[in-house]
């Protein structure tokens, strides 16, 4: 006698997926080209040897302008050498002085740095732990909590409640918030230079670096040059005997 399982009948093997549609790979997006500028033709009109001069003395100005801005570093460094040193020697903040140089001279001005220009937190820091003066420059004022109402008459919520309800009788008010509240606001100010720093530091610190380090946080220099002959013979002179070359 057959046994049971010789009437189940064996399943079939599956067939692999044949759909066309399955596992579809996405094709790369179709990016929009934005349109190329058309370059338009330029009407060419001549000019004369002036454009040539004014293009090359505008040359001229970009190739020297690294030049200046590395001198004027080197002036300004020794500015704020004779500053610190004055102030070292005499224990008052620094003055005016004139520079002298072969073929130039120079007002050289300290002054205060303005309060335009707020301290950085980090100087606020090395200020404070030298006890420099340091003062407070307000930007926002403090706004107090105020209610739109004669501040005059005390108005507890009782009577704000018949005053509220008094108004909102009047048929053009009837709906419309009629009191309003401003909520108080904190001061909002930053840390500026006192008009005493310089001369605090010049009297009080005995060290001649951060002497220098301070007075170049709480002051400021000015450098007004001018040639003793300024002439352009004598201008390319002086540049080529600091070996500046310009072509």
């Amino acid at each position: 006698m057959p046994g049971v399982t010789d009437r189940i009948p064996t399943p079939a093997p599956s067939k692999p997926e044949t759909n066309a549609f399955a596992n579809l790979v996405s094709l790369p997006k179709v990016q929009m080209k934005k349109p190329e500028a058309k370059k338009k033709d330029k009407e060419e009109v001549e000019f004369g040897i002036e454009l040539d001069v004014y293009s090359a003395i505008k040359a001229l100005e970009d190739v020297l302008k690294s030049y200046k801005e590395q001198n004027k570093a080197i002036c300004d460094d020794q500015m704020e050498e004779h500053f610190t040193q004055f102030s070292f020697d005499f224990k008052k903040k620094p003055v005016s002085f004139a520079a002298v140089s072969n073929s130039a001279t120079a007002t050289c001005i300290p002054g205060k740095r303005s309060t335009s220009s707020h301290l950085t937190p980090e100087q606020v820091e090395l200020l404070e732990q030298h006890n420099i003066p340091i003062d407070t420059k307000e930007l926002v004022p403090a706004i107090p909590e105020l209610i739109a109402f004669n501040p005059s008459i005390p108005l507890d919520k009782k009577l704000a409640q018949k005053i509220s309800d008094a108004l909102a009788s009047i048929p053009e008010l009837r709906g419309q918030q009629v009191l309003v509240k401003q909520d108080a606001q904190e001061a909002q100010a930053v840390k500026v230079v006192s008009e005493h720093a310089a001369d605090f530091i010049a009297a009080n610190i005995k060290d001649k670096t951060l002497m220098q380090k301070l007075l170049g946080i709480v002051t400021t220099k000015s450098l007004k040059a001018k040639l003793t002959n300024p002439t352009l013979d004598n201008v390319f002179s002086i540049l080529k005997k600091a070996n500046i070359k310009l072509g």
